[in-house]
């Protein structure tokens, strides 16, 4: 605390304290900071924790201890968006949230709802708007969950491909449906959450990670990361499925990746129980090898209302696995299970009675 014989300032204090103790040298302070700084230093004699965001800015001063310090990444599909809620310092997932886009009223696929941004005058706008309420509805359930309170998560990431992520950042979209497709954008970027209109820490950043073209986004990308497609010798095959889909081919030497529209295949489309990745579809099939008995997981562990994406390529590999399938895509009529049956169009295996 300062003296009479020391009067620094609080800001100066804590940043010579951390000159000294750590070498942190030209760290700059949101001021969101600076308007709590002078309680959070007098409130205790053990001394305060200073957030730092990559050794550049102290975004957060706690007492705490331990520390409550969380992130939450979401994927912001076309249809659904997902968020982790993850412990910081622990790696903890704490919390996993999801929930339909609540832009499909304006269109199933990107085409769809950059056509609405451009006629209508507030498009943009609203959709934005729809989007930014469902992340922070999902934001507050995750922290209900975890027992923490939104304002204690200090970075969010968000991946999604790139008409998402422009209609996320109230980018004009109308060009990515347009040949020669180009984005606004591509690098990655780092803004504040409360610029964004995300509810978690004051000093929070939202970071975005990049995009490769008009129709791969950094969803593509998140996914070369979490494989380490980049670093591998072997020439690997990355497939993204969703709404829009994208193929990744190659190694730590090079990378060819394509997209293309591949939600009606996967959410329901010409499917007789299919459905989009909502409440009560059936994400996850096991079949046991010899019994061919079988248990399903769905979403929110709701009683099964159909088959989403997820649960139709589990469905499939499972069948493959136990043998119900054949090599070239027939049902093994040999099996015997009450649960392979002839229907009204053919061959067909009962998941759920």
């Amino acid at each position: 605390l300062p003296t009479v014989d020391s009067v620094k300032a609080d800001r100066e204090r804590l940043l010579l304290a951390l000159k000294e103790s750590f070498g942190l040298k030209r760290l700059s302070m949101d001021p969101m900071i600076l308007q709590k700084l002078p309680k959070t230093l007098r409130s205790t004699e053990k001394g305060i924790t200073a957030i730092i965001r990559d050794r550049r800015e102290i975004i957060d001063t706690q007492i705490e201890d331990p520390l409550n310090l969380a992130g939450i990444a979401f994927d912001i599909g076309t249809t659904t968006i997902v968020g982790y809620l993850m412990d910081l310092i622990t790696g903890e997932k704490l919390s996993v949230q999801s929930g339909m886009n609540p832009q499909i009223p304006y269109g199933d696929d990107v085409i769809s709802r950059i056509s609405f941004c451009q006629e209508e005058p507030q498009g943009l706008k609203k959709v934005r708007s729809l989007m930014v309420q469902s992340l922070n509805t999902l934001i507050d359930e995750a922290a209900s969950e975890a027992g923490i309170a939104p304002d204690q998560i200090m970075e969010m990431t968000v991946v999604g491909n790139t008409a998402m992520h422009h209609l996320f950042m109230g980018l004009d979209p109308q060009y990515l449906a347009m040949s020669p497709y180009p984005p606004v954008l591509t690098e990655a970027q780092d803004i504040k959450a409360r610029d964004l209109g995300i509810q978690i820490g004051a000093s929070a950043y939202v970071h975005l990670l990049p995009l490769k073209a008009g129709f791969v986004g950094s969803d593509a990308i998140a996914g070369i990361l979490a494989t380490g497609l980049h670093r591998q010798k072997e020439t690997i095959l990355f497939v993204g499925l969703g709404t829009n889909g994208e193929i990744v081919l190659g190694n730590k030497n090079r990378l060819l990746c394509c997209s293309t529209a591949a939600g009606p295949a996967f959410e329901g489309g010409h499917i007789r129980f299919g459905m989009r990745a909502a409440s009560g579809a059936i994400e996850r099939v096991k079949i046991h090898p010899n019994r061919y008995d079988v248990t399903v997981k769905t979403i929110h562990n709701q009683r099964p209302a159909g088959v989403c994406g997820s649960g139709i390529i589990s469905a499939i590999a499972e069948m493959i696995r136990a043998g119900i399938i054949m090599s070239k895509g027939n049902f093994n009529e040999d099996i015997q299970s009450s649960r392979l049956r002839q229907g009204e169009d053919g061959w067909e295996f009962v998941l759920v009675w």
